[in-house]
């Protein structure tokens, strides 16, 4: 197939696609070829990213099946803006587990620490990284109330002074209603 480049402002061409690497092609360079409705950058189409690849990189082996030629796959790069952030989640959850044992309001907070958490992450993922460390640290302060929260449910309940604090408010409700 016989492709037009576009090299400093300039149409040229045709070229069969073997020889547009000594015509200048770069990954930037604008082409055309019969069925195409516009032009692209070179890099965006397949036959000539992996010319460019192979220019770049040296031939890559070749399925012996059915394949005439190897479309790299696309080189990875974390979002930007994405930073390394701490994952509150894990420790949300752990906190519902333990506040519906030991402190329904741990609990509560626990919930509360996993939706900002969840927040985090999206925003975190989206690139968005502002509003991602702000739900980050909502996440990590409600964390630490249910484990206070927790921690107190804890001592309370293993003292036994639950148990005393459950049988004063039963004296109290039933002084309260004549029994």
């Amino acid at each position: 197939m016989d492709y037009f480049i576009v090299i400093n402002g300039e149409q040229k061409g045709p070229y069969p696609k073997q020889d547009l690497l000594s015509h200048g092609l770069s990954p930037e360079s604008y082409v055309w070829c019969q069925g195409m409705s516009d032009w692209k950058r070179a890099a965006e189409v397949a036959d000539l990213a992996l010319l460019l690849h192979e220019q770049k990189y040296g031939k890559e082996p070749r399925d012996n099946g059915n394949a005439d030629r190897v479309v790299p796959p696309p080189v990875y790069r974390e979002p930007e803006g994405y930073s390394n952030y701490f994952n509150w989640k894990p420790w949300a959850i752990v906190a519902i587990v333990l506040g519906c044992i030991f402190s329904l309001i741990g609990a509560i907070f626990g919930i509360i620490a996993l939706r900002h958490a969840g927040r985090a992450n999206r925003n975190f993922e989206n690139g968005n990284t502002q509003t991602g460390e702000f739900e980050n640290k909502s996440a990590r302060t409600f964390v630490i109330i249910a484990g206070v929260l927790i921690a107190i449910g804890v001592v309370v309940n293993l003292s036994g002074l639950g148990n005393v604090l459950t049988d004063k408010l039963m004296e109290m409700s039933n002084l309260g209603s004549g029994i």
